[in-house]
């Protein structure tokens, strides 16, 4: 058989990855209702894909940032063409250690990658050095392989499990012991079927998600003994023709998935009997048939017209509404099935729900010559439906930590206008990369855009007062329909000043208004900028070496549905703050590099306003973020 180059083999798992990952086949789909999800949604961090493996920093969900550090010339180590990579990397952020390694074969049709990644995390120390309790362990393995017989057609297939064990929640109740993730994905591709110049592709996804969580084993606990399961299994196909007709390349899409869903909370103290059916084993159908098109005209082609439009029809039913649990500690409060809640606070029992979803999508860019500016609108309308929390969670218990889904809920609705201009001048390559010759002024890149979003429909938390749609007036947590607007402004500025020195400066603003009770959406991200500086240069003729920064500056959030009387009392009040953060690497012979940065270098003492997502509920704290944490990443190939 025949050797691939490891850096041949990476591009092309990445490819298969990128085309596999958000759906089966690629999901370019222009009306994409899952770019619009559940509000402060919770659950499984994301998945490490293969083109992430060896790079991705560990998992943190109380340290965010809307703009990643530059990756270094260590790039050129783990993007080199290799048949092996390995990389291992220390934070002082709760001693993290991680482990990683891609390998890759090729033979005359095909092509196999395999990766591995290990993370290892406990205890870290905020910026007053309180120490807190938090960490994991998570195990990545992959399997990458593709088969092309003829130019025409191609197989590929895509494996990942992702095992998350002794993940410490300081912000919750509960520890998740342990989540579970499978994901198999398979994508058959022909092109020119029958000479008609049509291509196909057709896909297969399989999701197997197990989440186990308790609220005694890593932790001390004296009283009531908890314990969660979820079991998930999702299966999606998909079908894409693509074909161009006078001009306009169109695309026409069916998708088809099946979601199952359950999750039971248990009283182990009580015998581990079931007392809550979260999630009471909900089946979810959707078909969705997708149309895109789009053409360049004018007479230099510098004009596009996109558009779009996506029909689905959403089914769900609840296949245990009427289990009722018989572990809680008082029966009154914990012993009721989710139809028996449902009727309480909403008066529905029929619980059994269609949507028909219309959407569409139109959006136009003109290049302004010869300026090297392009302006473009966009609007759409998305639709989405409740998901299953949203439509039927029923946690059982004392009133005010009830948390009742509402089978009631209408589908979502985004009515989305952005205007944008993109600028580039002739010597503007990519950031930290310039034309030859070209002057201090003469490689930027200036972007900028603005949306307001109009929506109807918006799925809330909230807390039950005898609202519209809402019979009782107990505190619990509840969803309902309410009407919304969603505003925001984005800008960057990269610029090359030489060859060897960079900057970047991204802004991000966003402002939601609850129109219908007139109060702050919850958890919406304060004013964010993000300032970085980057020099690299030649190590001799030995390799490369470079040195940056990143000032992370987010303001004060003062909108904040902080009232649990007025609002859902979600949000904690949480200050503004700077972040100063240093790094440098270096490399020899695109070869072996080592790594070394300061995050945090100040010691700040702050808290991100958006709070840690790992676990789906309302009842969370805000948690410290690290303080001064040295890291240092060794890589090299062979």
């Amino acid at each position: 058989m025949k050797r691939l180059s490891g850096g041949t083999a990476l591009v092309l798992g990445c490819v298969f990855w990128m085309t596999l990952s958000e759906g089966v086949v690629a999901q370019e789909l222009f009306v994409d209702p899952q770019e619009v999800q559940r509000h402060a949604k919770g659950g499984p961090p994301k998945l490490v894909t293969p083109e992430t493996l060896l790079k991705s920093d560990p998992m943190h969900q109380f340290r965010h940032g809307v703009l990643e550090k530059s990756e270094g010339v260590e790039d050129s180590v783990l993007d080199a063409k290799r048949p092996v990579k390995i990389t291992t990397r220390f934070d002082g952020a709760g001693d993290t250690k991680t482990y990683a390694g891609q390998a890759a074969i090729k033979g005359a049709q095909g092509f196999a990658m395999g990766g591995y990644r290990l993370e290892d995390s406990g205890t870290y120390a905020s910026g007053d050095g309180e120490q807190v309790n938090a960490g994991y362990r998570r195990e990545v393995r992959q399997f990458v392989t593709g088969w092309t017989p003829s130019p025409l057609a191609s197989l590929k297939l895509v494996g990942i499990q992702d095992d998350i064990t002794d993940e410490k929640q300081p912000h919750h109740g509960l520890d998740l012991l342990e989540t579970d993730r499978k994901v198999g994905r398979g994508i058959l591709e022909t092109h020119d079927i029958f000479g008609t110049g049509v291509d196909f592709k057709a896909g297969l996804k399989v999701i197997d998600l197990d989440r186990r969580a308790d609220n005694y084993s890593l932790r001390s606990n004296s009283g009531q003994k908890m314990r969660v399961a979820i079991d998930r299994r999702i299966w999606e196909g998909q079908g894409k023709a693509s074909f161009e007709k006078e001009g306009w390349e169109n695309v026409l899409t069916f998708t088809g998935t099946h979601d199952n869903h359950v999750a039971r909370r248990y009283n182990v103290t009580n015998g581990d009997k079931v007392n809550s059916v979260r999630i009471p084993d909900v089946d979810r159908d959707t078909l969705a048939l997708n149309l895109d098109t789009g053409k360049s005209f004018g007479s230099e082609q510098d004009q596009t017209l996109k558009a779009g439009i996506r029909f689905e029809r959403v089914t769900t039913a609840p296949g245990a509404a009427d289990e009722v649990p018989d572990g809680g500690p008082n029966p009154a409060l914990f012993n009721i099935s989710p139809r028996t809640l449902y009727s309480s606070y909403y008066g529905t029992t029929d619980l059994e729900a269609t949507d028909h979803n219309l959407s569409g999508r139109l959006r136009y860019e003109q290049l302004v010559h010869p300026a090297g500016l392009t302006v473009y609108g966009d609007a759409s309308r998305i639709v989405r439906s409740a998901d299953n929390i949203e439509k039927y969670h029923a946690v059982t218990g004392a009133t005010t930590s009830r948390w009742i889904g509402n089978p009631q809920l209408s589908a979502e609705k985004h009515h989305k206008f952005e205007l944008g201009a993109v600028f580039e001048d002739d010597a503007y390559l990519d950031y930290q990369r310039k034309k030859p010759g070209a002057g201090l002024f003469q490689s930027l890149r200036l972007s900028g855009s603005v949306y307001y979003d109009q929506i109807n429909d918006f799925i809330t938390l909230d807390r039950a007062r005898g609202q519209s749609g809402v019979l009782l007036s107990d505190g619990a947590y509840v969803f309902r329909n309410v009407d919304a607007n969603w505003m925001a402004a984005t800008a960057d500025l990269q610029w090359n000043a030489t060859r060897n020195l960079s900057g970047q400066m991204n802004m991000v603003w966003q402002r939601a208004e609850n129109t219908t009770d007139n109060r702050a959406v919850y958890q919406v991200a304060p004013l964010e900028a993000n300032f970085l500086v980057d020099y690299h240069e030649n190590l001799s003729s030995l390799g490369t070496w470079n040195v940056g920064s990143r000032l992370r500056l987010v303001a004060d959030q003062n909108r904040l549905d902080d009232d649990s009387n007025r609002g859902s009392g979600f949000d904690e009040h949480t200050g503004g703050f700077g972040v100063l953060d240093l790094y440098a690497g270096m490399q020899v012979y695109d070869r072996v590099s080592l790594s070394a940065g300061i995050d945090n270098l100040f010691d700040r003492d702050y808290r991100e306003y958006i709070k840690g997502n790992h676990v789906e509920n309302p009842g969370k704290s805000t948690i410290y973020a690290p303080g001064r944490a040295i890291w240092i990443r060794l890589s090299g190939n062979f």
